[in-house]
């Protein structure tokens, strides 16, 4: 090997990096001329000779052995690399294979001890780290088992290495160089240089591996460092990978939910139509398994007639013309029914566009559509109705109008358009009285009117004013309004009717002249004279020549009715009167009593009048008794000889007629029976009800062609069986009692029943059954059926029926009301439940029934909640009968119509005040539960931090002075045991504070007053703070002149006062003075302990006396939360009182008052 090669390698060699001039080899040509590099160390490395050749041999062969040592290093790092991949690989959770990726990094890193530590927060979102693998090389210490790695703050003791992790930097280098906070925790694991490699996963500081070296300080080297950051990058990349699959798995399952448990069906199509994959919702509706549906094609079961469009809109979605389409249209179903479905098509492409398969979505609306076909009938039918009605209006001489509460015109019909000067109906929309052709006062009184009927609910009929009309000219009018109403029973408006009775008007004028005219004939005639109401029948008036034929005074003739005094039947009198009354007849031929009971025979000329509005009964009458005796003397001769010839011709006559009847009847027959039957075989061809006419012993002998739809079988095939081998075996009874009652009479039954298919299934069928009666034959000698299939309404019933059964047998109360929320059913439940029948609740709403203890803005959330057509759930508190209150849990559901306006809304409510109790009861025992698991981990938090700190100083100044005692100073190792013992001493009293504590929740801490010089006392007390304070702060105490006798417990007090005041001096800065004053007042001591501290922020104070409580705003300061907790007891146990003033950085006063004598 050449110089300037070997040159060049030690150049290139990082561990040779410090060396630095021009040659590092040179010839030796003369020792004592030699010129080498001016590192001395270089020198030393080669061995030199008197010849004229270079010796670098040793140099040389170090240097390659230090090669070889690096390369198997790097190879080992490789190696470890590439297990820890295969590792990765393997494992699905990383989790499962830590303890041996760290075993083989830390065998390939040559570390003491390797671990892998993951973060996590506690609940004030602090950041912690917990040990969660370790491998150790033999003879190393484990700390896997040891709780102080384990839920460790980063802000306690490692602050450097979270802001240098979380930014994905290393943490490198001698552990002895590192701060106190760090060595705490590392030295004592016996680890003098450590490498610590973040795991950021996402983004975020996952946690992080660390590598131990308890054997030498050294460093790690930057190609070590590389090596095993890729190792950390690949564990961090595995577990990226573990949380984007657990996504996928998630995602994945979510969508085979949805596609499997999907309410409607659900299919991939090939691009050929081929089903690729179905759901089961799809399967139910076409009737075909998946593996069936898979051998077929979509276009093989849809409808002929609707394949077309779909091949089309399908061809379009290839083209990438349309991205999806939604049709109605027509499956054949395995059995061969029909159904109409929703079909709605997407068209999923790879993501180099490339078409790859559709997904449907099919929706089975065979109901929906008979019922919007029903609908549409239905509407049409309306709108129909609608034009009649308009025509009607428009055609009726009255004018009709129709406002709204406010009086304004809505509509109105052709003649009060025209009436009130308008040109069409439809220029009143909008309008008021005061627009048209109304005065001012007339306008007014409209609307007052209006008024009345909207207010009181009750129309206002012939309401007749003045009016001025629009030619200039008056004219009375008559208007009758009624109320109108919405389908709720809400007043909305005025209904009205406007007539111009101007001339009846004119004609009731001269009615009253000619009244007056008609009196006088009427009174002063001697003819007979009635005025009979045809209504009831009553005399309304009679003049006094008919007083006299009857004899009866006017005023008693005046209360009789008109059947008093005709000896015919009221049916026979009322039926005449109808007869005048509408002017057919106007002579009668009546017998009438007289009031001595005589009867006479009188002739009667009566037609209708019109007196002061009503109709009544004109009647004139003649007594004829007279002259009917001697017509029917002549009558009676004539009759004799008509009846002797009569009684010749009779005979021959009657055969004759006889005869040519029965000619005409039969042939009337014979041609209605043609006629019936041709109308009859017109509709049963045509009918899908299935016809059939029977004998009388239910044998087909005619089908019509509708039973092949029906049950499957051709008419030819069904002519000459009996109709009872295709019932159900059930049925058999209730259709024989049914034939039965057609064979006694002719009347229709309608009577329901189950028929075999021809498939072998049964079908429900309803029939309408006549007997066709022969009145020769005095009996049925046929029978006609009309049949129809109702087996799905016949399912609905039964449906129905097992709701309605579900819903009164229901342990829960059930309500329904109307849209307003007023009751329309409860089931027995709720009427258990509440004391209230139905008929008690009728129409009233459930608020009635609701205690008030929900305010109105809850009410108002839940009736928001459901008028806007959503389920509200949640509690309420309910009213019983009998007053008492109960708590319930309700549901309360909004209840759609076809068109999706809410109709009703149905509640179910459950009594849940003994659960409320119950959980009340368990509320307070996990409360109680939970604040005794917080007083634990409280406790355990605390001692665990509080006897953590001295442990830690004792154990570190421990083993310094194990280690180093021997050659440090006396004062120097003074230093430390005293150290240890303030550590001792801090623990001492805080196992004292548990102690205490312990004994006063158990009852057990006693008082035991002493007699007490209470100045010397506290002299004493502050004394001995003065000297732990080491100068600190200034501590005045202020005492009475002259002391008061008093008897206290003296370890109580004590444990007060000391608290108090070294709770003032921890929490005030350096410098500050403290006051602590003694005073008496009404037998009682008053002890006042003053300083300038941060105080006690107002959130704090309330749970200031609990144990392992501590302000928010004391920081790092040391403390256990026990002190004031402590003071309180012995404050209680003595029968004192305590007080606390404080503000925020002015200082905090502590008042604590005691009694003299205890």
């Amino acid at each position: 090997m050449n110089v300037q090669k070997l040159n060049q390698s030690i150049e290139n060699n990082k561990e040779f990096s410090h060396l630095s001039g021009k040659s590092y080899i040179t010839k030796i040509e003369d020792q004592s001329t030699a010129s080498f590099s001016p590192l001395d160390k270089i020198t030393n490395l080669f061995t030199t000779n008197k010849t004229n050749n270079y010796q670098p041999l040793n140099f040389e062969r170090n240097y390659y052995q230090q090669l070889e040592r690096e390369l198997l290093q790097r190879e080992n790092y490789l190696a470890a690399l590439v297990e820890v991949q295969r590792l990765l690989l393997i494992y699905p959770d990383c989790k499962d294979c830590y303890s041996k990726l760290i075993e083989i990094l830390g065998k390939g890193a040559g570390a003491c001890r390797t671990y892998l530590f993951e973060n996590h927060w506690d609940t004030t979102n602090r950041l912690l780290m917990s040990q969660r693998s370790e491998w150790c090389l033999e003879g190393i210490k484990p700390e896997i088992d040891n709780p102080n790695l384990q839920n460790i703050y980063y802000d306690e003791f490692f602050p450097r290495w979270a802001e240098v992790l979380t930014a994905g930097k290393i943490i490198s280098g001698i552990v002895a160089e590192f701060p106190d906070s760090e060595r705490l925790i590392l030295e004592p694991q016996g680890i003098l240089s450590i490498l610590i490699l973040p795991l950021i996963v996402k983004g975020k500081f996952f946690g992080f591996i660390g590598f131990d070296n308890c054997l030498e300080a050294r460093a790690w080297k930057p190609s070590q460092v590389d090596l095993l950051q890729a190792a950390a990058a690949a564990i961090c990349l595995a577990k990226e990978r573990q949380y984007i699959e657990k996504a996928w798995q998630e995602s994945e399952n979510r969508f085979r939910a949805t596609f499997e448990q999907a309410a409607v069906g659900i299919a991939h199509i090939g691009l050929k139509g081929e089903w690729l994959r179905v759901n089961q919702k799809l399967c139910e509706i076409v009737g075909y398994t998946s593996q069936e549906l898979q051998e077929l094609t979509f276009q093989d079961i849809t409808y002929p007639e609707d394949l077309d469009l779909d091949l089309q809109y399908f061809r379009q979605m290839l083209a990438n013309e349309i991205q999806n389409y939604s049709i109605e249209k027509r499956y054949i179903c395995k059995n061969t029914s029909i159904i109409w479905i929703n079909l709605t098509v997407s068209l999923v492409r790879s993501p180099s566009g490339e078409p790859e398969y559709f997904i449907s979505v099919i929706e089975d609306i065979s109901d929906v559509y008979d019922e919007l076909r029903l609908r549409s009938q239905t509407e049409e039918a309306l709108k129909m109705s609608q034009q009649r009605l308009h025509l009607i209006m428009n055609s009726i001489p009255q004018g009709i109008f129709w406002k709204d509460k406010n009086s304004v015109y809505l509509g109105c019909n052709y003649n009060f358009a025209i009436d009130v000067g308008l040109i069409a109906p439809e220029e009143i929309a909008g309008k008021t009285d005061y627009e048209l052709c109304f005065t001012p006062e007339n306008a007014e009184f409209s609307c007052q009117v209006d008024k009345r009927v909207i207010e009181t609910r009750r129309p206002q009929y012939h309401i007749v004013k003045n009016h001025l009309q629009a030619d200039g000219k008056h004219a009375w009018i008559e208007t009758n309004k009624i109320p109108l109403n919405d389908p709720d029973g809400n007043v909305i408006g005025v209904l009205g009717t406007y007539e111009d009775i101007t001339q009846r008007k004119q004609i009731e004028e001269a009615l009253l002249q000619s009244e007056q005219c008609y009196r006088q004939m009427f009174e002063n005639n001697q003819a007979i004279k009635l005025l009979i109401d045809p209504a009831s029948g009553e005399i309304v008036d009679a003049n006094p020549a008919a007083a006299n034929f009857y004899g009866y005074q006017m005023e008693d003739i005046k209360q009789l009715r008109i059947t008093d005094i005709n000896m015919f039947s009221e049916e026979k009198v009322a039926l005449e009167m109808q007869n005048a009354l509408s002017e057919e007849r106007s002579y009668f031929l009546f017998r009438h009593k007289l009031a001595d009971g005589e009867v006479r025979d009188v002739e009667v000329y009566s037609s209708p009048i019109y007196i002061q509005g009503k109709t009544l009964l004109y009647s004139i009458i003649h007594d004829i008794t007279d002259r009917r005796r001697a017509e029917n003397a002549l009558q009676q001769a004539k009759d004799e000889l008509e009846i002797r010839v009569v009684e010749r011709t009779a005979e021959l006559r009657e055969s004759i007629a006889q005869l040519s009847q029965e000619i005409a009847e039969r042939e009337k027959v014979e041609a209605a029976l043609r006629e019936s039957e041709a109308r009859f075989r017109l509709l049963a061809e045509n009918s899908t009800d299935m016809i059939s006419r029977h004998t009388p012993d239910g044998i087909y002998l005619y089908v019509s062609p509708a039973c092949y739809t029906l049950i499957g079988y051709q008419p030819e095939e069904l002519v000459g069986v009996m109709s009872y081998d295709l019932f159900h075996p059930d049925d058999l009874t209730a259709i024989a009692k049914t034939h039965e009652y057609t064979l006694q009479q002719s009347d229709v039954y309608t009577v329901s029943y189950r028929i075999r298919h021809k498939d072998g299934r049964y079908i429900w069928f309803e029939s309408t059954v006549r007997g066709v009666w022969d009145e020769q034959a005095n009996k049925v000698v046929e029978i006609h059926v009309a049949s129809r299939d109702i087996t799905q309404r016949q399912q609905a019933q039964e449906i129905s029926i097992m709701l309605a059964t579900a819903v009164e047998q229901a342990a829960d109360a059930i309500e329904i009301t109307d849209s307003e929320a007023r009751f329309q059913y409860v089931n027995p439940a709720f009427e258990k439940l509440t004391g209230y029948t139905l008929a008690e609740v009728q129409q009233q709403t459930p608020a009635t029934f609701l205690r008030g203890e929900d305010n109105d803005a809850y009410y108002q959330m839940i009736w928001d909640t459901v008028s806007s057509g959503q389920v509200w759930a949640g509690t309420m508190i309910g009213k019983r009968k009998d007053g008492s209150v109960y708590n319930q849990e309700a549901t309360i559901s909004p209840v759609h119509s076809a068109t999706g306006v809410i109709t009703n809304y149905v509640a179910v409510k459950r009594d849940i005040t003994e659960r409320k109790r119950v959980e009340v009861q368990m509320q307070k025992a996990l409360e109680q539960a939970r604040e005794l698991s917080e007083l634990k981990s409280s406790f355990v938090s605390m001692t665990s931090h509080e006897f953590r700190t001295p442990l830690t100083i004792m154990l570190s100044s421990a083993k310094l002075l194990e280690v180093y005692g021997y050659k440090w100073t006396k004062e120097k190792n003074s230093i430390h045991f005293q150290r240890i013992q303030i550590a001792g001493k801090r623990m001492t009293d805080l196992l004292n504070d548990i102690l205490l504590l312990g004994k006063a929740d158990a009852d057990k801490l006693e008082c035991h007053p002493h007699p007490i010089n209470l100045v010397q006392f506290c002299r004493e007390i502050v004394a001995d703070l003065e000297l732990t304070d080491n100068d600190q702060h200034t501590i005045t105490f202020i005492s009475p002149d002259t002391d008061a006798d008093t008897c206290m417990d003296q370890n109580l007090l004590q444990r007060i006062l000391s608290n108090l005041l070294s709770n003032a001096l921890k929490y005030s800065p350096a410098g500050s003075t403290v006051s602590f004053q003694l005073s008496y007042k009404d037998e009682k001591a008053v002890f006042q302990v003053q300083d300038q501290g941060i105080g006690i922020p107002l959130a704090d104070q309330q749970g200031l006396f609990e144990s392992f409580q501590r302000a928010s705003n004391v920081g790092t300061i040391p403390g256990s939360g026990l002190g004031l907790a402590i003071v309180k007891k012995c404050v209680d146990l003595q029968r004192g009182e305590i007080a606390i003033s404080t503000e925020i950085e002015v200082g905090t006063l502590i008042t604590v008052t005691l009694p003299l004598w205890q």
